[in-house]
């Protein structure tokens, strides 16, 4: 994604691109190559690339009626790209969403981690499940969304160190948001209060006879656009890209600090599969 973001000039793309797959070549990994060039469909700008934004919006329309040009929640962006994820054969990085507070660990399980049947049905305990995430080797990549509000009409005071605390995650990705009717993309902040993002709307125009000194000094700005946390759209969805045991239990480390001092707070429940909520008997809201 970074590769298609900051070498958006085609003639500079397609020279990495090329410098890539003679690379590939020359080491006779024609493995890697063929997966290589997978992923370059998948990315490129255009409504064939799975992953372009001619495509999401296409699909958002299909499946949940939105217009395009529409502004998109986080929650119908992430569903709709998991649907991308589902019927694509891109095996390298799944997909999961905790989506209504809900976190499903069994489900995380079978992406996460590569075990025979008999193995998955001897997991019959969340905590089981969560020490399993957190000691044995994952065997794929996945990019895990958690989608929550965090307040009615405005951000609620309460839920602020929330946000500033799960975005110090190591395998933080950014964070979906927004201002009213404008989505953001949230990349870091200053302080608890001030968060820097990324307006899609805010774009520059493209380089004629670029260099890699000239697109550095263009495109990477040294001042980043920011907002307060009160003025923040409450539906927000935290994305992390998890490959390994230790990014799972870090990401878990700060979740179980926050449930610790944050108790009445704290918005995730844990259960292990959707089985086991009619189980309990348990009442969902949905938002």
């Amino acid at each position: 994604y970074l590769v298609i973001f900051f070498f958006r000039e085609k003639s500079v793309y397609f020279e990495w691109i090329k410098g890539k797959e003679q690379e590939l070549t020359k080491a006779g990994d024609f493995e890697q190559l063929k997966n290589f060039r997978v992923l370059q469909s998948y990315l490129t700008d255009e409504f064939l690339g799975q992953f372009s934004f001619q495509n999401i919006v296409r699909k958002a329309s299909i499946h949940f009626g939105k217009p395009i040009g529409e502004w998109f929640k986080s929650t119908t962006f992430l569903m709709t790209l998991n649907k991308i994820f589902k019927k694509s054969p891109f095996e390298q990085v799944k997909m999961f969403n905790v989506v209504e507070n809900i976190f499903y660990v069994k489900k995380l399980l079978k992406k996460a981690i590569h075990m025979s049947d008999e193995e998955y049905e001897q997991v019959k305990e969340v905590q089981q499940c969560l020490e399993i995430l957190a000691t044995k080797d994952w065997t794929s990549n996945v990019l895990l969304t958690i989608t929550t509000i965090i307040g009615m009409e405005r951000t609620d005071p309460r839920y602020q160190v929330f946000v500033s605390k799960l975005m110090e995650v190591s395998s933080f990705t950014g964070m979906l948001g927004g201002y009213r009717q404008s989505a953001y993309y949230f990349i870091g902040k200053k302080n608890d209060e001030v968060y820097y993002y990324l307006d899609p709307h805010y774009v520059k125009s493209s380089l004629e006879s670029p260099n890699l000194k000239s697109i550095h000094s263009f495109y990477f700005d040294k001042k980043f656009m920011s907002i307060n946390y009160s003025d923040m759209c409450s539906s927000i969805s935290f994305t992390y890209m998890l490959g390994s045991k230790e990014a799972f239990a870090d990401l878990m480390s700060a979740l179980n600090r926050l449930e610790r001092d944050h108790p009445s707070d704290f918005f995730i429940s844990y259960f292990l599969d959707k089985k086991s909520i009619e189980e309990e008997n348990c009442d969902i809201v949905s938002f």
